[in-house]
């Protein structure tokens, strides 16, 4: 059956737990069959078995204002120097670690950015991360490394409290990129 999800928390296909709050602009869908053992009863919207394109092609699903896009018209950081060759997966792991609104300059041109080291947000960095790939961006983890790491109780990403379960900040919005290839067991 095809499914729809936004998700906050749940668990990959490994059953490694991930929790962050991410705001999306687009409801995930696929066609593909996935066992509700692999995602969060949290992470569901809705079932269907007739779902409009991926993206919300025709608007049929309004998507809410605080779910909408963050301007990142003038970007805290710029990964790249306007050739896909100039957008290196250090200054990509670079710029999430200081936080801030996280743009790429390509020339125009899609790259597909693979890691060998995990993107980690620091709770202190920043209290708003942006990272935006302007639809050109691709980060692949190669198969053996995790992407992008967010844990607001994990003491080496600094701790802002003795609350690390409940912080409201560092918050994390992806948007206009792709993420392949990601495992999430490094």
């Amino acid at each position: 059956m095809p499914f729809c999800y936004y998700s906050t928390m749940g668990q990959n296909k490994k059953g490694a737990l991930f929790i962050a709050t991410i705001v999306v602009s687009v409801i995930h869908c696929s066609t593909e069959t996935v066992p509700t053992s692999y995602v969060s009863p949290h992470a569901l919207v809705a079932f269907s078995d007739s779902l409009p394109a991926a993206g919300n092609p025709n608007a049929a699903f309004p998507v809410p204002s605080e779910a909408g896009p963050i301007d990142v018209s003038t970007p805290d950081h710029i990964v790249g120097s306007g050739t896909p060759q100039s957008c290196t997966a250090d200054s990509f792991v670079a710029a999430v670690a200081k936080g801030g609104k996280i743009v790429f300059s390509t020339g125009g041109k899609p790259v597909t950015i693979t890691l060998k080291k995990t993107a980690k947000v620091f709770n202190d960095a920043s209290t708003d991360v942006v990272i935006d790939g302007g639809g050109l961006v691709t980060l692949s983890g190669g198969g053996t490394t995790r992407i992008l790491y967010m844990n607001t109780c994990d003491q080496n990403q600094h701790w802002t409290s003795s609350h690390c379960d409940n912080q409201e900040t560092p918050r994390l919005t992806v948007q206009n990129l792709t993420f392949i290839d990601g495992d999430s067991r490094n």
